[in-house]
């Protein structure tokens, strides 16, 4: 008796189906094939010596495949070429767009989101490489991210842009106590 299942809420008889005819059926096709797969040994032919022209027509094979290379080479140089012409006028002169970056990077330093600060205050530097505020702000990022190098770095060059400022001899105590914290650590680490 075969069983019963619901079919849309109604009672439906399921028919009974055999595995044996399918069984039956993947043997004899699958089985010849794989029989006369498993009897044939590979056949392999003996290597034929190339001739002068074979060997003529593989060297300006290569010789093709090299130039084309070259030609991909050369395109891709220009394209880079030209995109960074594009980014440097992108990157052009502007002070707004450099005020605006600084706010933005400040909000993301008060969020501590310091990657993303360092990434706009950089932009800011591109923008206005003559402002130095970008550069005093860029170091406190990089000392608040413990990357003294870099906060060195931006340090110096805040300091080189604005010499005279209110705040120099503070800054030049953080550039000197950030190098002795890092010799310590160096030295520490030998």
């Amino acid at each position: 008796m075969t069983p019963l299942f619901r079919h849309h809420n109604k009672r439906v008889r399921r028919p009974s189906i055999s595995p044996a005819p399918l069984v039956f059926t993947l043997a004899v096709l699958l089985v010849p094939h794989f029989a006369a797969a498993q009897s044939k040994p590979a056949a392999q032919s003996p290597a034929k010596p190339m001739t002068d022209a074979q060997k003529d027509a593989a060297a300006l094979k290569a010789d093709e495949a090299r130039i084309a290379a070259k030609k991909a080479a050369e395109k891709k140089a220009a394209e880079a070429k030209a995109l960074a012409a594009q980014e440097a006028r992108e990157h052009r002169y502007s002070p707004a767009l450099a005020k605006e970056d600084v706010s933005v990077a400040k909000f993301y330093r008060n969020k501590a989101k310091y990657d993303a600060a360092i990434s706009r205050f950089r932009s800011a530097t591109n923008h206005d490489p003559r402002w130095p505020v970008p550069y005093e702000l860029l170091g406190e990022v990089y000392e608040k991210k413990n990357d003294p190098g870099h906060a060195i770095a931006a340090y110096r060059e805040y300091l080189k842009l604005a010499p005279h400022a209110h705040n120099a001899k503070d800054i030049e105590k953080r550039i000197e106590k950030l190098s002795n914290d890092q010799k310590r650590r160096a030295a520490s680490e030998r």
